[in-house]
């Protein structure tokens, strides 16, 4: 292999493993997929042109553009399904705006950040500057020992970002890298000054093979030095950067956050899912039902996310609150003491609405528009604090005869022109309903039950933008977040000005007296506008099987809601995790094998072990998240053959015959029209479709034992009708996700490898 070529692979391969400590800054790692296709088009470009001898600042100014092509093609592709290339031609225009989005969100949020395309985008980006920069320095001007900086660019900003630092670990990747890039270069400059000729030289020495060999074991010291000596010394303490957003286990005790945020949307879907159910505060009201307890209200809806409005001017909090519309001259009220545990984690009082009077030790700020309480510098943890609460009374007569809304609440029915996604599903929700109040009802009742929604933290895509929401409306599986997210969109294409409220539900009695509320309480709901009566809350979430819907007037605290995960439900961080160890070993197998191995021979282990990565990585993550479906789903025959059926929409992807968005025995029959199966395969393809109908509809459904077999069997007959270059691809690079929507990824990095096999 020339030099040249040899010195821009393994600069590529640096790049790469210098951008895994970025995947602790997202909390999916299904992002990362676009990276490789990044630092290959860097890297390509950089070699071709200096071929052609091109200077390197025409070079450099080459790569940029290469970059910014494939950044386009990701952003163009954010919202739609199915692979990048369908946009070869970006848009700049939605480029410029998803990055715009991206500074929003990392703005907004605290990391791990959810997976946002604009996020995604810059992260991407990153990856590839950083690509970039190293092939300047490496294989431009032939200094391996100033890429030591722009390598650990990803852990540098990685470790400044997330609250808690980063783990040891995340230093391996870049520091191997590193490593490795300095062996090789200075391999091929050894054998550049060639062999030494003359007395006592030995015919079978190799051009600076001690010296290489000393110096790899060396740097592999080196390393291993710079990850364990930190360890031993004596830290800074409490206070810098050495506690996490949530709360740290240490002996099965559980510790306060160090950090509060501002945004409890972000981090709702992790609540739900950790593990740990943590109490985040106790009650006591004399309240004729336990209320919901609001944290914080989302009224402007971008496409990619709720979010907060601004241009509300705070007020100081001096006791009393703005009477709320709706409520009278002298509403019913009831009294309410709260007592915030170390475990809270936002800086927003948590209350029920609409608060009248709120008494609270500190400096507090309230927004005259939603009724929230809070303080940028405040911190609820361990305060105790009451408040008196308006008692609305619901008048359904009333709603149903409410007049349009007036002018000014037009912003609160402002929709991105993509949100028109949900407007075929309309018709089918709220059917020849004449009110906005009786449709409102209408939508709650279709989640809830008429639509054949279920209840499920483990979704294809955990987020609120508009492709994710079409995917959960196609589906028809999601969690609290998207079913108030979704029906709120779909109450603005009403007409009916609609928000995103986040808190939390009643909570549990506690063993002595009031309420206890724990992490897995957290929730989100609607809330819609009648005049004359102001915000109503709704429940569109659906609730354990036989629970009624709720009266449509307040969050309905009889309804129990399921948002409590199982309990063997692992958090939503062990995927990441997961992902991020098998990105980490490979760099130490790299390392060792460079302090053992000789020059050509360590690079021979290098592009294997880079190879192996490549090509293994896909199929150990989807055998890992099929290995998790069924576990979750064991014993429970409804989750069972909902399982499996992700298992067919998974093989019908990997077969190339389209998505599967219709109901399962429409989708039997498309894919016995589609290919020939044999009547083995054809009887177990009915037998799914009969047990995911089953569950979807009957009263209770039967356990099925032949599922996973049944499953396996179609799944190889689909394939069996595909090409040999499709079931090549398949085996190297199957789908992780029945189907694509945000955060973009990559198209299969495997297409070249595969391109060349007879059809």
């Amino acid at each position: 292999m020339p030099g040249g070529l040899r010195t821009t692979i393994v600069t590529a391969v640096a790049a790469l493993l210098a951008a895994v400590p970025l995947l602790a800054l997202m909390e999916s790692p299904g992002w990362a997929t676009a990276v490789p296709a990044a630092v290959e088009l860097v890297a390509a470009a950089g070699w071709t042109l200096r071929r052609s001898r091109v200077p390197a600042p025409l070079v450099v100014a080459v790569q940029v553009v290469v970059l910014g092509w494939w950044l386009g093609v990701l952003a163009s592709n954010a919202d739609r399904g199915g692979s990048p290339w369908r946009a070869l031609l970006p848009d700049p225009a939605r480029l410029a705006a998803t990055v715009r989005d991206g500074i929003d969100v990392i703005r907004e949020n605290a990391a791990p950040l959810p997976p946002d395309p604009g996020a995604v985008v810059l992260l991407v980006a990153c990856a590839g500057v950083v690509a970039i920069a190293a092939d300047l320095v490496v294989a431009g001007r032939r200094r391996p020992v100033l890429a030591g900086p722009v390598l650990a660019t990803g852990y540098l900003i990685a470790a400044g970002v997330l609250p808690g630092g980063v783990a040891w670990f995340w230093f391996v990747p870049p520091a191997a890298g590193y490593l490795v890039l300095l062996a090789t270069e200075g391999r091929d400059r050894v054998v550049r000054w060639g062999r030494f000729v003359g007395p006592g030289a030995d015919p079978g020495d190799r051009p600076g093979r001690t010296g290489l060999r000393t110096g790899r074991r060396a740097g592999l010291v080196a390393v291993s030095a710079a990850v364990v000596v930190p360890a031993l010394l004596p830290g800074l303490g409490d206070g810098v950067v050495d506690e996490s957003l949530f709360a740290r286990l240490d002996d099965g005790v559980a510790r306060a956050p160090a950090v509060l945020v501002d945004n409890p949307i972000v981090d709702l879907h992790r609540n739900l899912t950790r593990p740990q159910d943590l109490p985040v505060l106790q009650y006591t009201t004399d309240a004729p039902e336990p209320p919901y307890l609001r944290v914080a209200v989302h009224d402007e809806f971008d496409g990619s996310r709720w979010h907060q409005g601004e241009g509300t001017t705070l007020q100081p909090l001096r006791g009393d609150l703005p009477a709320p519309p709706g409520a009278g001259a002298e509403p019913p009220v009831a009294d309410i003491e709260i007592t915030v545990t170390e475990n809270y984690p936002w800086r927003s009082l948590p209350l029920p609405y609409p608060p009248l009077r709120v008494v609270v030790a500190g400096e507090w700020f309230y927004d005259p528009d939603t009724l929230e309480v809070g303080s940028p510098d405040g911190d609820p943890r361990g305060l105790t604090f009451s408040a008196d609460v308006a008692l609305v009374p619901a008048d359904a007569e009333r709603l149903r005869s409410a007049p349009p809304p007036g002018p000014e609440l037009d912003p609160l029915l402002a929709l991105p022109a993509d949100a028109a996604v949900v407007d075929p599903y309309l018709e089918e929700a709220v059917g020849a309903a004449e009110t906005d109040y009786d449709r409102a009802r209408a939508l709650e009742a279709w989640f809830r039950g008429g639509g054949g929604f279920v209840y499920d933290t483990d979704t294809v895509d955990p987020g609120t933008a508009t492709g994710s929401l079409l995917t959960f409306l196609q589906d028809r599986r999601g969690y609290c977040e998207q079913y108030a997210a979704t029906m709120a969109v779909m109450a603005r294409r009403l007409g009916i000005p609609a928000r995103v409220a986040v808190g939390f539900l009643p909570g549990d009695p506690s063993p002595g007296g009031g309420r206890i509320v724990t992490t897995h309480d957290a929730h989100a709901w609607p809330e819609l506008w009648f005049e004359g009566t102001g915000w109503v809350a709704f429940e569109p979430t659906p609730a354990r099987p036989g629970a009624a819907p709720g009266p449509g007037t307040q969050p309905p605290a009889e309804t129990p809601s399921p948002e409590t995960p199982p309990a063997e439900t692992p958090s939503a961080e062990p995927s990441t995790d997961s992902v991020a160890t098998a990105a980490v070993d490979e760099p130490d197998d790299v390392a060792a094998g460079a302090a053992g191995g000789d020059g050509p021979g360590a690079l021979g282990g290098l592009v294997a072990a880079a190879v192996l990565v490549l090509l293994t990585g896909r199929p150990a993550g989807t055998a890992f998240r099929r290995r998790r479906r069924w576990r979750r789903a064991a014993g429970r025959p409804r989750r069972e053959a909902e399982a499996a059926w992700t298992e067919l929409r998974l093989a019908v992807r990997d077969a190339g015959l389209g998505p599967v968005q219709d109901t399962p025995r429409a989708t039997t029959a498309r894919l016995t029209r589609a290919v020939t199966l044999d009547d083995a395969a054809r009887a177990a393809l009915h037998r799914l479709a009969t047990a995911v109908e089953r569950a979807r509809y009957a009263r209770s459904a039967a356990p099925v034992a032949t599922l996973r077999q049944d499953v396996r069997a179609v799944r190889r007959a689909l394939l069996r009708t595909r090409p040999l270059r499709r079931r090549v691809r398949v085996a190297l690079w199957p789908a992780l996700w029945p189907a694509r929507t945000s955060p973009p990824s990559a198209p299969a990095a495997v297409t070249p490898l595969v391109r060349a096999l007879p059809r």
